[in-house]
């Protein structure tokens, strides 16, 4: 009776510490979990991975990447809030995940479920918003289709925020500084944006005439001798290949015949 006795206060000893002990510390992401988050998430309102198979331009996505820029999302939604956010830090209590964006009180909180899904809590420039949803990977990581551009070339060409960097087509009467700044020009100057960070989407978007004209989807690249960089392009995109060799501010795309300026970006 008294062994029974014994036991119970032990256990009830146990409980009231576990109770009482203090919670786990958040601890920076290993390596193996930026390697799990990698990829193209998207958001399945049905909780389905069906999203992957019958993709809309209105789901929304993140693209999460690490290895190029430290930590960065890009995120893709139904009204057109498409912008890459930096990943000020990223901790991990126990299987939950949270990333904490640089901008106005922007977080996330990822919960894995599975092997390619995971329940989020995307909190994007609103405090008060904490709508739960469901994301699945649809796109794993491709590295290997940049994998010979610098990591400093790549975010120089690529649009990391909203807005910006664009470049803009040089014309014989335009003035260099009257190129950059405002909206798109509509008078038939193509614009062109870079996506070279990834790490599942790689493309090449040119604007031209109030709309987006073009799609390059690149498939890989190299750099040649000359340091000119050659995409090779997937089917249906605009031309089978796209070389670029940055001058200073400056690029000149041969297939294009044409030379561009780099703009900061506005916004």
């Amino acid at each position: 009776m008294r062994l029974a006795a014994i036991v119970v206060l032990c256990a009830m000893v146990a409980a009231c510490a576990a109770l009482n002990a203090p919670p786990t510390a958040p601890k920076p992401l290993e390596q193996a979990d930026q390697q799990y988050l990698e990829g193209m998430w998207v958001v399945s309102e049905g909780r389905s991975r069906s999203v992957c198979s019958s993709p809309s331009p209105d789901d929304t996505s993140y693209e999460i990447e690490f290895r190029r820029t430290g930590g960065t999302v890009w995120v893709a939604d139904s009204v057109d809030n498409d912008a890459r956010v930096k990943i000020a830090d990223a901790t991990k209590t126990g299987k939950t995940i949270r990333l904490t964006l640089e901008g106005r009180d922007s977080v996330m909180t990822l919960n894995r479920i599975g092997a390619d899904v995971m329940r989020a809590t995307a909190q994007f420039n609103n405090p008060d918003y904490h709508g739960v949803e469901w994301i699945y990977r649809c796109m794993a990581p491709r590295h290997d289709a940049v994998q010979e551009i610098p990591s400093d070339t790549a975010i120089w060409f690529t649009m990391r925020a909203e807005g910006g960097p664009y470049f803009v087509e040089e014309r014989a009467n335009t003035p260099v500084q009257s190129l950059c700044g405002g909206a798109y020009p509509t008078s038939g100057i193509t614009v062109l944006e870079f996506e070279l960070i990834g790490p599942s989407n790689f493309q090449i978007n040119e604007w031209k005439d109030g709309r987006y004209n073009r799609i390059w989807r690149i498939a890989g690249s190299h750099v040649g001798p000359d340091g000119s960089i050659v995409f090779s392009a997937a089917p249906k995109s605009g031309t089978p290949s796209f070389t670029v060799k940055q001058t200073g501010n400056e690029i000149y795309v041969r297939e294009l015949d044409m030379k561009l300026m780099r703009c900061a970006g506005f916004g």
